[in-house]
């Protein structure tokens, strides 16, 4: 009612103090025109409470409504008795202060929750003091790159949606599920993010869209459906509003998961910084990928989907942590995507954090982060957790599973018994280039003696040692090792297979970056022969390719 309110308002003083009217501007006294709005005000508010018993809506609201939807809303509320009988079923589940007097004390002495259902209602009762937890999917604008979608927050939700609410949080406290998909006001988001924020339990709140910065002040905001580049302060969520809601939160109690992509405004900020901005009290998982990759089109996100596929297929609910880089290493991510958390945050936040079944502090974990016990290597009948060719530092995460029994028995080298990639990361992110790729030739060395050159297991390694040389700068080495895992996989892949496709993209983007001539003329062809076996790739990158080489054939050596 409050248009309709407005207009009447600026109707009846129309009619009363200007000339199309009775014309008492400037005749009438101050007291006069206080006592006609204070009687137009009670006016109102009698006329608001008649009109709304039988109408959901005001006349203007109905009208707005209708022109806005393209369909008739509802104009009048149920009749009397259907709307008594959902006040009786909202009394009647409303819990008692005190029990009746004469009745049984089994029935009222300890209050169980349950679901009352009429006329549409449905709600439900908590004890006091219960513990209640909350998931909220939040939805933003499409990742849109020349008419090819690249994120698609909308199928991301819907996927997410169907998953079992308690294995989405990790504990069987009553939980609420809020989706917000196609919203185009921040300060909805920002009151939904507040009602999860002040949940006591367990919170789960997933991101997905087009990650923007407003380029006025140079702050990261999540774009909402609708947002451009000149609207980002006005449609777009800050950033800064997730760090200032949870981090009211305890620690241990929110879990933050991203699957975004950056836009060319976003992305070097993100470089400059490393990461995201962080959330003190809340653990953050994710990937952002760059702008300019070929996305999947309209279809759930490679990471978001290998992140529900290893939920369902564990026969225990991994930690969050063990969950993210189970999803990281058999998501095929795109060349110099941003994973979070760095090995820097993942170093800076070891500790113990509360249990969110008991909310007791958990000790040190045995196995080192909630990972399954294991050798670090799968057995020869699995395939392999490939880690995302050509991704950012950060891509070569821990995954390890566990050994089936009896699995390479018989066989005469010892297996590593700790996975060894962490350590490797660790050396690469922190400048130790040598001695990541030793250890990493060592460990391929092992692979290679247990299960033979052309194993899985093997060209992972393969893979692992290509990024690392990729971080080192040596672009040579990088390209030889990306080319050689993708004819690898190949032989044994279809050529429209993830890893195949990613193996050729960190082949070429290596390639690019090699700025010997000669080199680049020597690895040149075999790279074009890989590009040539796979028809589902763009075929701007074999034309690129192409037009490099036959540039370099022609240009004189410098040197």
């Amino acid at each position: 009612m409050t248009l309709t309110d407005y207009l009447t308002q600026s109707l009846v003083c129309v009619l009363l103090f200007t000339g199309y009217g009775a014309a008492l501007v400037g005749r009438a006294s101050p007291p006069l025109v206080a006592c006609t709005a204070l009687a137009l005000f009670a006016g109102q508010a009698l006329a608001c409470r008649w009109w709304l018993r039988t109408h959901p809506h005001g006349p203007v609201e109905w009208l707005l409504r209708a022109v806005t939807n393209g369909a008739r809303p509802r104009w009048r509320e149920p009749a009397g008795p259907a709307r008594r009988a959902v006040r009786r079923a909202v009394r009647r589940a409303a819990p008692s202060r005190s029990p009746p007097t004469g009745s049984r004390p089994g029935r009222w002495g300890r209050r169980t929750p349950r679901a009352v259902s009429e006329y549409g209602l449905s709600m439900q009762i908590i004890e006091p003091g219960q513990q209640r937890g909350h998931v909220l999917l939040i939805a933003g604008d499409a990742a849109v790159r020349r008419r090819v979608v690249q994120v698609a927050p909308s199928a991301n939700l819907a996927a997410l949606g169907v998953v079992p609410v308690a294995a989405l949080l990790n504990s069987e406290v009553p939980s609420d599920t809020t989706c917000l998909d196609g919203v185009r006001d921040p300060n909805m988001v920002l009151m939904r993010l507040r009602t999860a924020a002040a949940t006591p339990g367990p919170l789960l709140v997933y991101l997905s869209g087009r990650l923007t910065v407003d380029r006025r002040r140079g702050r990261l905001h999540l774009a909402l459906a609708g947002t451009t580049s000149v609207s980002v302060r006005y449609t777009a969520l800050p950033w800064e509003w997730l760090g200032t809601e949870l981090g009211r939160r305890p620690p241990g109690l929110s879990t933050v998961l991203l699957d975004l992509a950056a836009d060319k405004a976003a992305w070097p900020l993100l470089q400059e910084y490393g990461s995201l901005p962080a959330f003190p009290s809340a653990e953050v998982y994710g990937v952002v990928s760059p702008p300019g990759f070929a996305g999947g089109g309209n279809t759930v996100s490679s990471y978001t989907r290998h992140w529900i596929d290893q939920l369902r297929s564990s026969p225990t609910r991994p930690a969050n942590l063990a969950l993210h880089t189970l999803a990281v290493g058999a998501a095929a991510l795109p060349p110099g995507a941003l994973i979070l958390p760095t090995a820097r945050e993942l170093g800076a936040s070891a500790g113990p954090a509360p249990d969110r079944r008991t909310g007791a502090a958990e000790g040190p974990a045995e196995d080192g982060g909630g990972f399954p016990p294991g050798d670090g290597f799968p057995p020869g009948d699995r395939a392999a957790d490939a880690t995302a060719p050509g991704a950012a530092p950060g891509a070569a995460v821990a995954t390890r599973r566990q050994r089936e029994p009896g699995a390479g028995e018989g066989v005469g080298v010892t297996a590593v018994q700790d996975d060894p990639r962490p350590r490797i990361h660790a050396l690469a992110t922190s400048g130790r280039h040598r001695e990541a790729a030793e250890l990493a030739q060592t460990c391929e060395q092992q692979v290679l003696e247990l299960y033979g050159f052309t194993s899985p297991q093997v060209t992972q390694w393969v893979e692992i040692r290509a990024d690392l040389a990729r971080i080192a700068g040596d672009f040579r080495l990088a390209t030889q090792l990306w080319t050689g895992a993708g004819r690898t996989r190949l032989a044994f892949q279809t050529p429209d297979a993830p890893e195949v496709r990613a193996a050729a993209a960190g082949a070429l983007y290596c390639w690019t970056q090699l700025k010997d001539q000669a080199a680049a003329i020597e690895a040149g062809p075999e790279l074009i022969r890989l590009l040539r076996a796979l028809p589902s790739l763009d075929p701007r990158h074999l034309r690129l390719a192409q037009q490099r080489l036959e540039l370099l054939h022609h240009t004189p050596d410098r040197r």
